[in-house]
């Protein structure tokens, strides 16, 4: 199975239950390009006793996204070892992840590292 790629996609401090962040611009056609996505998430400054989320979206244009059918890392405790999550499936033209707190006062610099691997 060959790695296409290994990329930091996401380095941000979340603050809230209500804030979300999404894997930067840059990377929404390559995320797209792989078969499958290895993700791991590193938490750093947390506070609170946040779980973490992180959802695929899916866009035909880059500018409406839509809710993809895979939450590879869904409702992780960050008091444990760090998230890790894969998905496997068709990857529209586009794709973005979707990071998310929950809990009691949620806080926590998220680091999402992705290898994108096709075939196999």
């Amino acid at each position: 199975m060959p790695k296409l790629f290994d990329h930091l996609v996401l380095d941000v401090l979340i603050t809230g239950s209500t804030s979300s962040a999404y894997s930067r611009d840059e990377f929404n056609t390559t995320l797209a390009e792989a078969d499958k996505l290895f993700i791991v998430a590193s938490a750093s400054q947390v506070a609170g006793s946040p779980t973490l989320t992180v959802a695929i979206e899916h866009s035909p244009d880059g500018s409406n996204w839509y809710a993809g059918t895979a939450t590879p890392i869904n409702n992780w405790s960050l008091s444990s070892a760090n998230p890790r999550g894969s998905y496997t499936g068709y990857q529209p033209r586009m794709s973005r992840l979707k990071v998310s707190l929950d809990g009691m006062s949620p806080q926590a610099r998220i680091q999402l590292y992705v290898t994108g691997r096709n075939g196999g």
